[in-house]
């Protein structure tokens, strides 16, 4: 009838409408075409002209109480919401003043009075709301004004519609029709799956030789990427073959996260070594060249982050720059007995990584580092490297900002990669005669973990490493111990409450599958 023109738009509403809607019927004619009817309707005010005494009005209770209406419905009435309860007054307390003396009528007597007066003048209808859960899924319980009304009625949203407003509306109304869909097929065959204590495509299991899967089995990966592929190979599946990443928060941050943290530390610790390295080196500064090279790094650095992210509030970025100062002076003076007469360089990158500008390298960080018996290449960064002039001795330090690894640790079941894997970077780029040092340290604690053996950890490595490679390419890019974990960022793609429930069903059978790949999770 629309398309007929505005002639019949009209008529239109004529025989469909009556009342106030063919008025807006008629205004939204006159403000544009036929043809555009649905966005005028969108966009016409629907409130031009309405009489307040006659039409809908949302009002809290106090304004209710003053203007009465006959009919009404009030909504929220909770227990612990309505009446509101009355919060002491922190600069005040009750035992200090009572607070009847600052307060003579409290606002739970006044939700009370307004309750009360908005019944009394209701002279058609009342109908009294309440929520049965909060957003957390929580049960809640009804207001104490409502115990002498009559009982409530429990209204439940899964109504079938007398008319649908969209295809969902459609399909929900007719559930034989959506169950008969692709997508209704598919979400009930993905629940069965995640119930059951079988295998499934859906838990990850794809097809070997998968072209996704071989095209992300040879990328070079980092000590990160291999730790995700030791220990959830599913993540590793859904990060580096989808693309997959968490979103980045616009909001100010109130801190620093872990991460931004650990990296402002690493950004000092590049820039004072720098300095340093212009002034003989780190083996032969004093304790007053490095905090002055500290400080000055520190400067740098708060310029630079200043100008291009987010920083929390000034009084607590200072402060966070003044530890990680701290935390770089500690650790750049820790143990400089044992480099003398060495070079130190800072954020070393190796096997492709792009080097920091203007740092200086001992090697040339193009040249590819694989691992013998696999197929498996790496770069990265070195957060620190002392080298001999002879080149003949070479001391790798890992910084760590978090809580130290117990003592016993050396592969942590694939937790603890760096070590291990910057020891043999630092070897193939050196040569097979260097003397290897590895460590982990720790500046906030003074902690340093050095690992012993790096040339059988590295045999026990390339081990797991070749096994877990082997898996991928087989298909089975299933959860592993840091799946549904405190710090995967994918837990809201697996089932609720996953790590309490669907990964621990699955644990046995994922096992099972993944054989040998899966025996580096029990290896210190």
């Amino acid at each position: 009838m629309l398309e007929q023109g505005p002639a019949a738009a009209q008529a239109a509403g004529e025989q469909l409408l009556h009342g106030r809607a063919l008025a807006i019927w008629y205004r939204a004619l006159a403000a544009g075409p036929a043809a555009s009817l649905m966005s005028t309707l969108e966009n016409l005010r629907q409130d031009d002209g309405l009489d307040p005494c006659a039409g809908v009005a949302w009002m809290p209770a106090s304004a209710l109480a003053g203007t009465p209406r006959r009919f009404v419905r009030l909504l929220g009435l909770n227990a612990g919401q309505w009446p509101r309860a009355r919060a002491e007054d922190a600069l005040l307390p009750d035992h200090v003043v009572p607070a009847a003396e600052l307060d003579p009528c409290p606002q739970a007597l006044q939700d009370a009075d307004d309750f009360a007066a908005a019944l009394a003048a209701c002279a058609g209808q009342a109908v009294l709301s309440y929520a049965r859960r909060n957003g957390d899924g929580r049960a809640l319980g009804k207001s104490p004004l409502l115990a002498h009304c009559p009982a409530s009625a429990y209204l439940r949203r899964n109504a079938v519609p007398a008319h649908v407003m969209s295809e969902a509306d459609r399909l929900a109304a007719r559930l034989w029709e959506f169950g008969e869909s692709a997508a209704a097929k598919e979400a009930h065959a993905c629940w069965t799956d995640w119930h059951g204590d079988a295998v499934t495509p859906h838990d990850g299991a794809v097809r070997p030789g998968h072209p996704g899967v071989q095209a992300i089995a040879g990328r070079t990966h980092s000590a990160t990427s291999l730790q995700r592929l030791l220990r959830n190979p599913l993540g590793y599946l859904w990060e580096y073959g989808l693309g997959w990443t968490a979103p980045e928060l616009d909001a100010e941050p109130l801190m620093l996260d872990p991460g931004a943290n650990g990296n402002l530390v690493h950004e000092i610790l590049d820039l004072a070594l720098r300095h340093l390295g212009g002034q003989g080196g780190l083996g032969h500064a004093g304790e007053e060249a490095i905090d002055a090279a500290v400080e000055a790094a520190g400067a740098l650095i708060d310029a630079r982050w200043s100008g291009s992210m987010q920083l929390p509030p000034a009084v607590i970025w200072r402060r966070t720059l003044a530890e990680a100062r701290a935390l770089t002076a500690a650790a750049l003076k820790f143990g400089r007995d044992g480099i003398a007469g060495m070079e130190s360089f800072g954020e070393v990158a190796f096997g492709g990584a792009d080097p920091r500008p203007g740092a200086p390298l001992p090697w040339d960080p193009t040249v590819p580092v694989s691992i013998p018996g696999t197929a498996l290449r790496i770069k990265g960064y070195i957060d620190r490297l002392d080298v001999s002039a002879d080149r003949r001795r070479a001391h790798v330090r890992d910084y760590k900002t978090g809580k130290p690894v117990a003592g016993d640790v050396v592969i942590g079941g694939g937790t603890e990669l760096q070590r291990c894997l910057y020891a043999f970077a630092v070897r193939a780029m050196l040569g097979t005669g260097v003397t290897v040092r590895s460590a982990m340290l720790y500046p906030r604690d003074g902690i340093e973990r050095e690992l012993a053996e790096p040339d059988a950890v590295m045999d026990k490595l390339t081990v797991h490493l070749a096994d877990a490679h082997a898996s991928l390419l087989a298909g089975n890019c299933l959860p592993g111990p840091d799946t549904g974990g405190k710090y995967d960022k994918f837990l809201f793609l697996l089932p609720a409450n996953a790590p309490a429930t669907y990964c621990k069903r699955k644990a046995a059978p994922i096992q099972a599958v993944l054989g040998n790949a899966a025996f580096v999770w029990e290896t210190k």
